[in-house]
């Protein structure tokens, strides 16, 4: 849903991501959008009938403001926790880390990740402070983790 008056009404809704045969579930959605009017979303995939059990991140794409979305396709980021759009044009996606790696890096869409970077374990909140540095926040063990461009 989208609000025209700033957040005091909402309406003017789409659907992101359905499957009409009911094999898989879209969640824990995390969206950027651009200044061109580009919105990207990044979703938690799951196969409920796969075996072996399938979890992936798919991501969609909205040139008119969310109004009509691309079909959700697979995509490298590390999973859906919290994103941001980088000062330089690019994306940050922060997943919950139980591999090592924790945030993502992109600068065209989320098609292709220029780097892997640890990050904290659950990174529920972002936020940029300058044009070369963002942060993460880890609510669940009280760290903020900082992120500067050399």
């Amino acid at each position: 849903m989208r609000s025209h008056d700033q957040g005091r009404t909402w309406g003017d809704w789409s659907i992101i991501a359905c499957d009409e045969e009911r094999r898989r579930n879209f969640s824990e959605t995390a969206l950027v959008p651009f200044a061109d009017g580009t919105w990207v979303v990044f979703m938690r995939s799951e196969c409920v009938y796969g075996v072996p059990y399938e979890l992936i991140t798919c991501r969609a794409v909205s040139s008119e403001r969310g109004r009509t979305w691309s079909a959700p396709e697979p995509c490298a980021a590390a999973g859906v926790y919290g994103c941001l759009a980088l000062p330089d044009g690019g994306i940050a996606v922060a997943a919950q880390n139980t591999c090592g790696w924790g945030l993502t890096i992109s600068y065209d869409y989320g098609r292709t990740w220029d780097y892997a970077l640890p990050a904290t374990y659950a990174p529920t909140r972002t936020g940029v402070l300058d044009e070369k540095t963002f942060w993460i926040y880890d609510q669940h063990g009280a760290i903020v983790s900082l992120y500067r461009r050399a």
